[in-house]
């Protein structure tokens, strides 16, 4: 097990002795290192907020050091709001170390110039836009480590961004996500063709073969019956399991970080009053009447339609009188606040409870008599995020109950509108103001890249088809630094599109978790053999997709043998780990 005193010498000088990693980021370092060492490649799939980006680095800095005078710079490719995260880790972490770091980036003619400095370079840091424009230049470099952050962005790999990362050369590749699978298991196909293309063989034979027969788990919300289609789809996920087992790293901050508190999930039933009912059925039966548009292929007016019932079980006043699926700015219309009477809204009454429970707003439901109203709310206050797909939805929110019912509450606002310095103002002031108790987001723009661990109560009032997107946001609150148990409050509306999507939900999470479970979390999960047959295979299809093969046959015996040694030492080594943990306990 690599550690500080067991690193290349120039890594371990250039890491700073305030910086100190966790034994599973250790773990994480090693297994990016042995990776490297089989010339296979791999998806490091920790939750977020475990530190993939310092392993990641780490494995970079590992690599040059053994390459010595002759070695590739390494490519960082991100979501463009993540560049300079990067290079500001990159910095922080191993600066001395990484003494030339350059951001791709900027006009066309300033990237012509940029590219003129790769060979000088330790470490580059681009975007995906950026690859996807200049692949052309970019593919004419050989990189020694490739860096796919947010790699579950590349799961379609007919996408223009998919064809660009594979046109480029590297040594190494290693694919960074904390949502390996977040909709289906094609997404596992379309990671490992860019990590490992060859190794899941041809697509079409991954479709047929893994993708169609667990369908029947994902339908089922993840409720294992006795015989039949359930039962063979979770049998040919067993099998996906142990084929990508070696390759795929995922550990959970709960199985890691013993002194994070608990996360709380609860789902609350809201039962629909007359007026929101009726507008509800009244879309259901508009939709029915539209279906022949369905029938005929044209799902963006199915999606539509789903958006408005979506709509619909926030306030009714989102969709009254419409007869035609929602599009474009449609979508975002709000009515005027008269004519959106609380009372309408099974949600909104839930969300005024639940806020009350926190001590958020309390002043505003006395008659005005109670003196110690103000006093017992400063008391109890707590600080709340409340999630939404759609930014109508939080229109409603603040112009039916925090304006017209809660006024004395102060809170802030962040959605798709409001731009990067915006936000960290609006972030600032909600952490370091006490008076701010209730921050409003859109889950597309509040998961990602934000730390809200000030705030200890998370609330959905509407909920998204991939379950990934609201654990994201969830643990905008529940990561490292968090004292104090997250409490999450799924609001449902009974009867609805809503239970639907929440059992697509734990479809999609139990296919997830069959595929990248629990044994993903330490590469010693498989015994010896059976790890090296599967490290032999991947650098066999590895070799034929690269059409030469990955090393020598010379020497090849001598090093499985080094590789069957080390890998047993490393069984060891956690055995004892494990036995001293006992002791100490």
């Amino acid at each position: 097990m690599l550690r500080r005193d067991t690193l290349p010498a120039a890594v371990a000088r250039a890491l700073p002795a305030d910086v100190t990693l966790r034994p599973y980021q250790w773990e994480g370092v090693t297994w990016c290192d042995f990776l490297r060492r089989t010339g296979t490649n791999g998806v490091l799939a920790d939750e977020m907020g475990l530190g993939k980006t310092l392993q990641a680095l780490l494995a970079c800095a590992i690599c040059r050091a053994h390459s010595g005078d002759t070695a590739a710079p390494a490519l960082v490719i991100c979501p463009p709001t993540l560049v300079h995260h990067w290079q500001a880790e990159a910095t922080r972490f191993l600066g001395a170390f990484f003494s030339h770091i350059l951001v791709y980036a900027g006009i066309p003619a300033k990237r012509k110039q940029l590219a003129t400095q790769f060979a000088a370079q330790a470490l580059v840091v681009t975007s995906y836009p950026v690859v996807q424009r200049d692949w052309s230049t970019l593919s004419q470099s050989r990189w020694s480590y490739l860096i796919l952050d947010e790699a579950h962005l590349l799961r379609n790999p007919n996408s223009a961004v998919a064809g660009a990362v594979r046109a480029l050369h590297s040594d190494h590749r290693l694919a960074l996500t904390g949502t390996p699978i977040q909709n289906t298991v094609a997404e596992v196909w379309a990671i490992f063709d860019l990590v490992m293309p060859g190794y899941l063989g041809e697509r079409s034979d991954f479709k047929s073969s893994y993708v169609t027969p667990t369908r029947a788990v994902l339908e089922s919300g993840g409720r294992v019956g006795g015989v039949g289609e359930v039962l063979e789809g979770m049998r040919v996920l067993d099998r996906l399991h142990r084929q990508v087992l070696p390759f795929v790293l995922r550990r959970e901050k709960a199985q890691v970080l013993a002194d994070l508190p608990p996360k709380i999930i609860t789902d609350m039933a809201c039962e629909m009053p007359p007026r929101q009912r009726q507008a509800y059925e009244q879309l259901c039966r508009a939709m029915r009447q539209g279906g022949a548009a369905a029938e005929q292929g044209d799902k963006r007016e199915v999606f539509e339609w789903l958006t408005l019932q979506q709509l619909a079980c926030v306030h009714p006043a989102l969709v009254l009188n419409k007869t035609q699926p929602a599009t474009g700015a449609d979508a975002k219309t709000v009515a005027p606040a008269a004519s959106m009477p609380l009372g309408d809204s099974c949600k909104l009454l839930a969300l005024r409870q639940l806020l009350w429970d926190c001590g958020i707003g309390l002043q505003d439901c006395s008659d005005g008599s109670d003196a110690d109203a103000e006093g017992v709310q400063q008391q109890l206050q707590r600080k709340c995020l409340v999630f939404a797909q759609h930014k109508a939805a939080l229109d409603a929110a603040e112009q039916c109950l925090l304006r017209q019912h809660l006024p004395s509450v102060k809170y802030l606002r962040i959605d798709g509108s409001i731009g990067q310095d915006a936000r960290a103002a609006v972030l600032e002031r909600f952490t370091s103001d006490a008076a701010v108790s209730l921050l409003l987001l859109t889950t597309a723009v509040g998961g990602l890249g934000l730390n809200l661990t000030v705030a200890d109560t998370v609330i959905f009032l509407e909920h998204h088809w991939n379950p990934q997107v609201d654990l994201q946001a969830m643990d905008r609150a529940h990561r490292i630094g968090q004292r104090r148990a997250v409490n999450v409050y799924r609001l449902v509306a009974t009867g609805t599109v809503e239970e639907r999507i929440l059992l697509l939900q734990a479809g999609k999470l139990a296919t997830a978790e069959k595929v990248v479970g629990k044994d993903n979390a330490s590469l010693w999960s498989l015994d010896t053999d059976s790890v090296l047959q599967l490290f032999n295979a991947a650098i066999d299809a590895s070799g034929a997709a690269d059409g030469s093969s990955a090393a020598s046959n010379d020497g090849a015996a001598a090093e499985e043998r080094q590789l069957q040694d080390e890998y047993a030492s490393f069984d060891a080594e956690r055995f004892a780990v494990s036995v001293q943990h006992l002791d100490d306990s």
